[in-house]
């Protein structure tokens, strides 16, 4: 059975990548951050595993990136 993949709220998202919400629409307009999906009319959630997965590959300060397991590319 395959696992189901928890939606975070636009608040949740915030407070696990450590942005603000004009950082997180601006991301996604220049295709840098995962799309939200829509739940209702006015209500939209990001899939957790597509925010782990920005967070794993995003580049750090320093240009390098960080893998899953901690080791440096």
């Amino acid at each position: 059975m395959p696992c189901q993949d928890r939606l975070l709220t636009l608040n949740e998202v915030m407070d696990k990548c450590r942005l603000c919400r004009s950082t997180i629409y601006r991301l996604m307009r220049e295709d840098r951050f995962p799309l939200p999906i829509r739940v209702g009319l006015r209500a939209v959630r990001w899939k957790e595993s597509e925010i782990d997965e920005y967070l794993a590959n995003r580049p750090r300060a320093d240009g390098e990136f960080i893998q899953r397991n901690g080791e440096q590319q």
